[in-house]
């Protein structure tokens, strides 16, 4: 294993408060933004529907202490204690406090930071691992999305620090970077290279970040007015053709025949499936509450494709170009699907998103002269 490169230097967050309560007007659909299986952090700890999951985390804790050597606990909790106010300071609640005493936080997060390394060390090393007794691949998967919500998240940097103490004891020695863990179990295809430093808040920000991506490029605001997206139906009437591409901040519309008026529209893979409207549902959220003047890429992608598809025949066709996967197996429930998701947001006024909006109608127009 060599050391997380994605280091977030002297474990420097992208902004102190970056975990929140999702806004009353998102909760239309309370289980999308609510654990199922297991609280992690402070903002669902102690609730009694996810109890059964506590006597796991003792579980994994005591496997933990068991095959580590060392004073890791002693350095891990002296770091808690070093950095309890900074930690704290990461959750904004709907009151503003966290009712939790020093003891009770300081144990929430050591019993919550072993839990998820240990899960994630049991699925890397498959059937030669019991640490959690027998996970069925449901529970597993129910986990992964708990992990994923915005209200259940701990700090990276704290998960950072107890990697970093678990690869000083020697023991994990042969395991990959955390990063690399992470994305392996969390299933966050990884735009960037392993070994690229990048900064990341928690696990709702990696994935956000995996999906709009981090590569820098020119976003200066478009001197035009965002014009509205046609529907794919009448887009491909128009001589566009939907390519498959990569991160939403790769997006392009570029004309490849000018006399034809051959105009190719890459948009990124979008898999709809069971827990498609949690993941969406949690970015989108986080894109609200928005630290460091977060842009909405992500948001305004949402309203792209709901643009696009207005009907199973929209739909129809961008599956056939590999553009959408149905894992739902109903039709006409990816297209509500696609409604709900977008549902409130507002026209995009970002550059991006007017020069490829430019782009379209102007296809459009000249098909129809």
């Amino acid at each position: 294993m060599s050391q997380d490169s994605s280091s977030v230097g002297d474990f420097e967050l992208r902004d102190e408060c970056c975990i929140y309560q999702v806004p009353h007007n998102f909760r239309l659909r309370k289980d999308v933004y609510t654990p199922l299986l297991v609280s992690i952090g402070p903002l669902h700890f102690g609730k009694v529907r996810l109890a059964a999951m506590e006597k796991q985390k003792v579980k994994c804790y005591e496997k933990f202490c068991s095959r580590l050597r060392g004073n890791w606990q002693e350095k891990f909790m002296s770091f808690l204690q070093l950095h309890e106010t900074r930690i704290r300071n990461t959750y904004r609640y709907v009151s503003e406090t966290c009712p939790l005493s020093s003891d009770v936080f300081q144990k929430m997060v050591l019993y919550d930071s072993i839990f998820i390394l240990e899960f994630f060390f049991s699925c890397h090393e498959g059937a030669k691992s019991g640490i959690i007794l027998n996970h069925s691949l449901v529970q597993e998967s129910l986990i992964r999305r708990d992990l994923l919500l915005l209200e259940n998240q701990l700090p990276y940097f704290i998960l950072e620090k107890l990697y970093k103490l678990i690869f000083d004891s020697g023991f994990y020695i042969s395991y990959p970077s955390l990063l690399s863990l992470s994305c392996k179990f969390l299933r966050i295809c990884m735009p960037w290279d392993e070994h690229e430093e990048i900064k990341v808040a928690h696990y709702t920000d990696l994935l956000r970040s995996a999906l709009v991506g981090i590569i820098p490029r020119d976003l200066e605001r478009s001197t035009g007015k965002f014009e509205g997206i046609p529907t794919a139906t009448l887009l491909k009437k128009s001589g566009v053709r939907f390519e498959k591409g990569g991160c939403i901040l790769d997006m392009e519309c570029t004309r490849r025949n000018f006399l034809l008026w051959r105009c190719v529209l890459t948009i990124p893979h979008v898999e709809v499936n069971m827990s498609s409207e949690s993941i969406f549902g949690n970015i989108r959220a986080l894109e609200n509450c928005g630290y460091e003047s977060m842009s909405h890429h992500f948001t305004n992608f949402l309203y792209f494709m709901r643009s696009l598809i207005n009907s199973e025949e929209d739909l129809d066709l961008l599956m056939t170009e590999k553009v959408v996967s149905n894992k739902l197996g109903d039709d006409a429930e990816v297209v509500k699907f696609f409604e709900r998701v977008a549902d409130g947001i507002a026209e995009p006024e970002h550059g991006i998103w007017c020069g490829i909006s430019d782009n379209l109608n102007a296809q459009v127009t000249f098909r129809d002269v």
